[in-house]
């Protein structure tokens, strides 16, 4: 959250500054209880603050449109199409750059609309950047003037997606400066904007209904509102509590505080509205808080019925509660030719199947992506960054170095050495030993830039085949049910865990797979792909049907719904799908060489299997245990009548049970004697009798 305090020297004074929680420019007062950080300005800043106010154009809707005379009104609309974001990384923390958010998000806005170009910029590069590149500063409060002053001087926004780009300054440092040096940040690729201004929208004291058009008519040219307001401490709390357990369908209405003490200032965008319902309109808003359970979007709707013409104080100055701007932008040309900056991973099997990302510039509309000569066997872009990368799934190649390249309306990327990847072929195998106590001696990781909650996710291990591990985990794709940024999830051999119900079965590999550092029940389910070489499958005399890929879950290993999917060269790969991470055995299905066949379920505690071989008797019935997999028989052949019992009963003579009971009695009830007699010669005053 960013809040901050101005102390104003006339009506109509300019944006809210943002100020975060530290820094040595801001004065925490009783009343913050340390929750925010008051921002006091000296006279001199807000001189210079009022006059690029009032320096400012004013923005008002086209005369036709004045007192609602527009010939066809709309009742709904949104820009939130063009505003590349992830809801839950779109958050501020406790830096208080909130004029930084919500003018880069107006300026992402701009690119798209204006140039065709979605993709989020940095953040944290104005952050790392600002004040000579010491990073000082930027969480200590800002305005869009601020930011149109600095972009018109950088000229060089940068995607999200550049290394150490993202977003990292959520705990700044004490004296304010970033945490992200910015020498650490990868600079290019980026975009060149020629020029940045602002305007300011009429809306004080030229009545609410011209207020509303004249910002209406800014949405329906596709221009998204910078806003800005004031609050007395009460209504930052009420906001607070608002935001963070509110119905997503609820309104706030900053002008229930109008006339009272202010307290601070924020920044959001207000990126459509809403008049379906003529009783509740509302601006629709996007914060910079993150998104919580309650806001999985990370917006809220603000009051249309406001009074634009609400006013705070301070020491007895009046204050404008509410302002809103817009931004003009102006970029060099339009969608630029796609230039590639990186790929990961840099390798894959020859099989191809591998996801790549690829990172650069300019993929927005891509038509194509090609790895070497050959197409990609499929594409799509990353979310919200789609100008600047793309996940692309190899295809089948030979072993040796290619050029990938990307094709747009604009052009073909140039070839170079950081758009390579590299296709390695399994080595031959030799001999046939079990990879269950042999493995790789190794661990891998994967990375995935983050989805939305039920967009998949797919981590690419591509681990190889070797002759000590025949088996291989290739990708590992998820669904997440909640929304996640970059995760990571990591591999290692697992041949020390108990094996025992394995027995009977053939093992190519054995290892752990697991989410870091988030909830795994956020990324509970998933689809696994993994391959066997194709010698090992002739040493064991088993066929691609006969593979399984098993699962231990609590000391129980079980079957996954396991699929073979195609085969490449001397490799088969399969598909199972599994509703945990844990310890996973590429094998074989029990008595797989003698023609068994297994129905399979994810369940991971049931294992079916099928007997399809002729039963050994008609008396004997194939029954399973827990503790393993392996058939067990047991006869049912009736018991001979000369040994049996009266019907119905057990064949335990009636005598033997009464005896049984009465001795257990006699057992029970001495113990009980024994003990009470010790007791009280150990502890006589326990037993003593007091009036």
């Amino acid at each position: 959250m960013c809040i901050v305090i101005v102390v104003a020297i006339a009506v109509g004074i300019g944006a809210p500054a943002c100020a975060g929680t530290n820094g040595n420019n801001s004065v925490a007062t009783a009343a913050d209880q340390g929750t925010y950080t008051v921002m006091h300005f000296t006279k001199d800043q807000l001189d210079e603050m009022q006059s690029e106010i009032n320096a400012e154009p004013k923005y008002s809707a086209p005369a036709g449109l004045v007192g609602g005379t527009q010939s066809l009104p709309l009742s709904e609309v949104s820009l939130l199409s063009y505003l590349p974001y992830i809801p839950s990384q779109r958050d501020q923390g406790h830096c208080g750059n909130c004029w930084v958010w919500a003018s880069t998000g107006a300026l992402e806005i701009e690119h798209n609309i204006n140039n065709g170009i979605s993709d989020r910029l940095s953040i944290q590069y104005v952050n790392s950047k600002y004040e000579y590149d010491t990073g000082n500063y930027a969480c200590l409060g800002g305005d869009l003037d601020t930011f149109k002053q600095w972009y018109n001087t950088d000229k060089s926004p940068i995607p999200w997606t550049n290394t150490n780009a993202s977003y990292g300054d959520y705990t700044p440092h004490a004296d304010g400066s970033t945490a992200v040096p910015f020498s650490s940040i990868s600079t290019s690729p980026s975009y060149t904007l020629n020029s940045l201004s602002d305007s300011t929208i009429s809306t004080f004291e030229v009545g609410n209904s011209t207020a509303i058009t004249n910002i209406e008519a800014a949405l329906d040219s596709k221009r998204p509102v910078w806003y800005g307001f004031y609050l007395p401490y009460s209504g930052w709390t009420n906001i607070e509590t608002f935001w963070g357990s509110g119905s997503n369908a609820s309104m706030f209405d900053p002008s229930l505080y109008n006339g009272q003490s202010l307290d601070g200032g924020h920044a959001v965008i207000i990126v459509g509205y809403d008049t379906m319902d003529p009783s509740n309109p509302y601006w629709l808003v996007v914060n910079s808080w993150g998104a919580p359970s309650n806001r999985p979007d990370g917006l809220f709707r603000l009051n249309m019925s406001m009074n634009y013409d609400a006013r705070v104080y301070d020491s007895g100055t009046v204050y404008q509660q509410n302002l809103f701007q817009i931004l003009n932008s102006e970029f060099t040309g339009n969608a630029a030719a796609p230039t590639v900056s990186s790929v990961s991973p840099g390798s894959g099997p020859i099989a191809g199947g591998t996801p790549v990302t690829i990172t650069g510039i300019g993929f927005t509309g891509a038509t194509n992506v090609t790895f070497g000569s050959t197409a990609a066997t499929s594409f799509t872009a990353s979310t919200a960054a789609n100008d600047s990368q793309i996940i692309a799934i190899t295809p089948a190649g030979t072993a040796g170095t290619v050029d990938i390249t990307v094709t747009t309306p604009y052009g073909i990327s140039p070839t170079s050495t950081v758009d390579q990847y590299t296709y390695t072929a399994a080595p031959p195998m030799s001999g046939g030993s079990d990879a269950a106590d042999s493995g790789r001696g190794s661990s891998y990781g994967a990375t995935s830039p983050g989805a939305p909650a039920g967009q998949a996710m797919t981590f690419a291990l591509n681990q190889p085949i070797t002759a000590n591990a025949p088996g291989a985990f290739i990708t590992v794709a998820v669904v997440p049910s909640t929304t996640l940024g970059s995760t990571e999830i990591t591999m290692a051999d697992a041949n020390t865990i108990d094996k025992t119900q394995l027995t009977g079965r053939q093992t190519a590999y054995i290892a752990s797979i697991q989410p870091v550092g988030v909830n795994p029940a956020s990324i509970s389910q998933g689809t696994i792909t993994f391959a066997v070489a194709g010698s090992w499958l002739s040493q064991h005399g088993v066929n691609p049907q006969d593979i399984v890929l098993m699962r231990d879950h609590d000391g129980h290993w079980s079957e996954l719904t396991t699929s073979f999917d195609h085969q490449a060269g001397n490799t088969y790969y399969f598909t199972a799908t599994t509703p945990g991470f844990s310890y996973f055995a590429i094998t074989t299905r029990v008595n797989a060489m003698t023609g068994n066949t297994t129905t399979v379920t994810a369940t991971p505690t049931v294992t079916v299997i099928t007997n399809a071989v002729t039963p050994l008797a008609p008396t004997t019935v194939p029954t399973y245990s827990r503790s393993a997999t392996t058939p067990v028989t047991t006869q049912t052949t009736a018991v001979p009548a000369s040994d049996a019992g009266p019907a119905g009963s057990t064949g335990i003579p009636v005598l033997a049970v009464i005896t049984g009971i009465v001795g257990i009695v006699i057992v029970t009830v001495g113990g009980v004697l024994v003990r009470r007699w010790w007791i009280r010669r150990q502890n006589p005053a326990l037993f003593r009798k007091y009036d």
